[in-house]
């Protein structure tokens, strides 16, 4: 089914109340990705791979000084700020792809990169092995300040099938916590299953389902030395998609077919007194065609869930905390819009206004990525049902 774009899209937050065919790059916004993977996973080289490889795109990477990327060779040139002071050096690759380093978490670097715009088509920024790219992803996507040059694109997790188990169940910082390895694969869109050569299927297979445990929604790449296609990994749109283009409907959620026959998406792990048992898993919430009130009550539901968690707990369980937030659902009414896509990563989401040739029709669906969310499907039904009486 098509999709048209409308002119309204809805951003908001707490404080609001090797490639055949390389990815197209549209419009005036530089798209951003986050690269994120414990160390060892295979970050480096798949930069090495993009800094490398004739693929026509002219990419700016952004690579951490605290994490594993290696040293590349190439011509140095200095960027001058706006204030006259000589930053981090920016390489130039044959390929035509651009590099350079950061001891933070990218936004001066990146604030360089849109002073040199015109040189590039792309930015990915590598983040620390153990950073939690969460945060970092809600702050480029609600940053107010770029919001004419550059636009949040996707989170892209290289896991490692050798030790990605073990790294499972090590034990997080804080007792109660979830580990950084659950919240990169919480917050991915996209994960690259990589060294996938190196050990049996059946623990490729293990790893995976671990993490689709986790999170259900993000597309997995099998990989060795983190070689795949590019067009799988950029211009995603998972975040902001441009205005003057179509809004991108994710494969899971455009499917009719029922959206937890993959498997029991609130399924968690039982604990037990040798293993670190995961508080990440994601809940897939069936919707119906809705009326316009029942949309109403469902972005009240949104707020609640993202600002005031407090409001849905049940019972003596903990209030939900929101890692990643997808989904997409329809009116029944003879009106326009007939359907709205929803993004939200922590505090912030974004409705983008959708119209098809018809109503929507089958069923919609909220996907919800984060801790203590088994009963958020309930809490959502009870609301609907409940205004609609």
């Amino acid at each position: 089914m098509a999709l048209a774009a409308t002119s309204t899209t809805t951003m908001m937050s707490a404080s609001d109340s090797e490639d055949d065919n390389p990815p197209v790059l549209v419009g005036s916004k530089v798209p951003l990705t986050l690269l994120t993977g414990y160390l060892g996973a295979g970050k480096s080289t798949l930069i090495q791979h993009i800094l490398s490889a004739d693929h026509g795109l002219r990419i700016a990477v952004i690579m951490n000084e605290f994490s594993d990327t290696a040293d590349i060779e190439s011509r140095s040139i200095s960027i001058q700020s706006a204030t006259g002071a000589t930053s981090s050096p920016l390489l130039t690759l044959p390929n035509g792809c651009l590099c350079c380093a950061a001891r933070d978490d990218g936004f001066a670097a990146i604030q360089e990169m849109v002073a040199q715009r015109g040189s590039f088509d792309y930015i990915l920024l590598e983040t620390t092995g153990l950073a939690d790219p969460g945060p970092i992803a809600e702050s480029f996507w609600r940053n107010e300040e770029w919001d004419a040059d550059v636009r949040l694109d996707g989170v892209v997790c290289v896991v490692d099938a050798m030790w990605g188990l073990k790294q499972q169940l090590e034990k997080p910082e804080v007792e109660g916590e979830a580990t950084e390895w659950e919240k990169q694969i919480a917050c991915a869109d996209v994960i690259l299953l990589n060294k996938v050569a190196d050990v049996p299927l059946s623990q490729v297979e293990e790893v995976e389902e671990a993490i689709r445990r986790i999170n259900l929604t993000a597309q997995i790449h099998r990989t060795t030395r983190s070689i795949l296609p590019l067009s799988n990994i950029l211009d995603l749109k998972a975040y902001s998609p441009n205005p003057n283009e179509q809004p991108v409907v994710p494969s899971f959620l455009s499917s009719r077919s029922d959206p937890t026959s993959e498997s029991r998406a609130h399924a968690h792990p039982h604990p037990s007194a040798h293993t670190h048992s995961s508080q990440i898993a994601s809940t897939v919430i069936p919707l119906p065609a809705l009326s316009i009130e029942q949309i109403d009550s469902v972005k009240r539901w949104i707020q609640s869930l993202l600002w005031d968690p407090e409001s849905l707990q049940q019972s003596e369980s903990s209030p939900p905390e929101v890692l990643r937030l997808k989904g997409i659902f329809w009116t029944d009414a003879e009106r326009e819009p007939q359907g709205w896509v929803l993004q939200g990563v922590r505090g912030v989401y974004e409705l983008e206004e959708i119209t098809t040739g018809e109503r929507g029709k089958g069923e919609g669906k909220i996907v919800v990525i984060g801790r203590y969310v088994d009963l958020l499907g309930d809490s959502l039904k009870e609301v609907l049902w409940k205004e609609d009486s």
